[in-house]
């Protein structure tokens, strides 16, 4: 064993303090970092439920069935059905919601100036919001699509924000002109 004398170095309790500070401050440091990062990842994903919030709370949903109407040549010419708002959403601008219209053979992309809207319950305002309480009846031209008889066919109504909703029907067995069908 080896004895300590008067010139032998040690660890100093003012080094020890030293040090230990040293730590203190690393990690004060380094946990303020974590914090940072931790609030700033925080803030981007309530910012994400935020956004996808409002989009799910801003859709359209179908009031009543799909009335067709028959054209020349056993094809379909139009297709009728009501929007209202879904409920506790928010208002759909209809000025720029598309209209997708496919068959097996057929693709028609139709903006909202080739579509007829009437409105109902609109007494307040001349916009284009479908709001709460409001009803809208879509016109959808078939023409591009040549829809015949027992032809599924689909229309999509897709709002610039918001859910899609998809239309999916199959046109009746006959189809004479200027006649109005149900479809399911």
């Amino acid at each position: 064993m080896r004895k300590f004398g008067k010139n032998d170095e040690a660890f100093t309790g003012l080094e020890a303090a030293i040090v230990l500070i040293a730590f203190v401050v690393v990690a004060a440091v380094f946990s303020y970092m974590m914090l940072g990062a931790g609030f700033f990842t925080s803030q981007k994903s309530q910012e994400v439920v935020h956004t996808a919030t409002s989009q799910t709370s801003s859709s359209v949903d179908l009031a009543g069935s799909v009335v067709v109407i028959g054209g020349a040549s056993d094809k379909l010419a139009n297709a009728t059905f009501y929007l209202q708002l879904t409920s506790g959403g928010t208002p759909v601008d209809l000025s720029r919601t598309a209209y997708a219209v496919t068959t097996d053979n057929a693709f028609a992309l139709l903006n909202s100036t080739q579509v007829g809207y009437t409105w109902y319950n609109n007494d307040t305002d001349s916009d284009s919001l479908l709001e709460a309480g409001e009803l809208v009846k879509v016109d959808v031209p078939l023409n591009d699509v040549s829809v015949s008889p027992k032809q599924v066919f689909t229309i999509d109504v897709k709002p610039s924000v918001g859910a899609a909703l998809s239309l999916a029907r199959t046109a009746p067995t006959r189809i004479e002109d200027k006649r109005f069908y149900e479809v399911y």
